[in-house]
């Protein structure tokens, strides 16, 4: 019934059950002193014991990797979903900033056409200042020129009536 590995190999891991067991197995060399002579229902029931321990243990791992694999897989989606998040808002971004060309191009465009219409208005209010100055000037004119007019007629009203005043050699 020997496995061929001794009894300290084969109870290696220490825990409760196992340590139990190594315990039941010691009080049972002791009073035997060989393996051989431990009685084979003895044998049968520690191996039975140790394989239902290493098949709960086995169990456990089973468990425990499906978790891992299953937490693994959930980390993989989870990447998935960022990276694909990520490249909508990198989508999204590009977008933006086409948008954000396209208005900065739409507001330099109305930006140089109330520039032309300010420079066309400025030039308009030019015109306009220069229109006003030269009826200005132009009715300066002739204010002026009604005026010389109205001294010469006042001057020769002057010398009609009075045409001893002025010596004749002063005229010109």
């Amino acid at each position: 019934m020997g496995t061929g590995a001794s009894v300290e190999q084969r109870f290696r891991k220490p825990n409760a059950r196992r340590v139990n067991l190594f315990n039941i197995l010691t009080e049972i060399m002791k009073e035997t002193k060989r393996e051989e002579e431990i009685p084979e229902d003895h044998w049968e029931l520690l191996m039975k014991a140790l394989e239902t321990e290493e098949q709960a243990e086995a169990k456990q791992l089973k468990e425990e990797l499906e978790k891992e694999r299953a937490s693994r897989v959930a980390q993989e989606q989870l990447v998935e979903k960022l990276k694909a998040e990520l490249k909508q808002k990198e989508d999204l971004q590009e977008e933006t900033e086409s948008e954000l060309k396209k208005l900065k191009a739409q507001l330099k465009q109305k930006d140089e056409a109330s520039n032309e219409q300010q420079e066309s208005k400025s030039n308009d209010q030019a015109t306009e200042d220069q229109a006003t100055l030269d009826q200005k000037e132009a009715a300066d004119c002739e204010t002026i020129h009604d005026a010389a007019g109205k001294s010469v007629a006042a001057v020769r009203h002057f010398l009609r009536e009075h045409p001893t005043a002025v010596n004749k050699k002063d005229e010109h």
